[in-house]
């Protein structure tokens, strides 16, 4: 029982992190139309959090791992590491570089479809 408490207190302040963190980066990046390392090195410290969050909440879940919001989670995880992994790839020796306005829409798309994850997760939590 205390270790379930511990999973659900890691997760409940790990996924709000990653919430602020791609916000964060997110809002600079659109902001400003450039991509910079410190906004990456920012999602992949967001990214991390989410990970670790969603394994600390699924090991004390008692809800199927297929249910709607799941779905929507493993989306914007898989969605937000294609994010991240296409910033890693185009990084050259710049601080900060510009990005297509095709990325920035994608991003944009991927950062609010992340942010309806995360919604669908506080009013599911909010059922229990």
């Amino acid at each position: 029982n205390h270790t379930m408490n511990s999973l659900i207190i890691i997760g409940a302040t790990l996924i709000p992190l990653a919430l602020i963190l791609y916000s964060k980066a997110m809002f600079s990046i659109l902001k400003g139309k450039l991509l910079s390392k410190k906004d990456l090195f920012i999602l992949s410290i967001g990214f991390m959090s989410e990970i670790i969050a969603v394994t600390c909440m699924g090991a004390v879940s008692t809800k199927s791992i297929f249910s709607p919001h799941s779905l929507l989670g493993y989306i914007g995880a898989i969605l937000m590491l294609a994010v991240i992994t296409w910033g890693w790839k185009t990084s050259g020796t710049e601080e900060k570089w510009a990005i297509p306005i095709k990325q920035l829409n994608f991003f944009r798309f991927v950062y609010l479809f992340w942010v309806i994850s995360y919604i669908t997760g506080i009013y599911s939590a909010t059922l229990r």
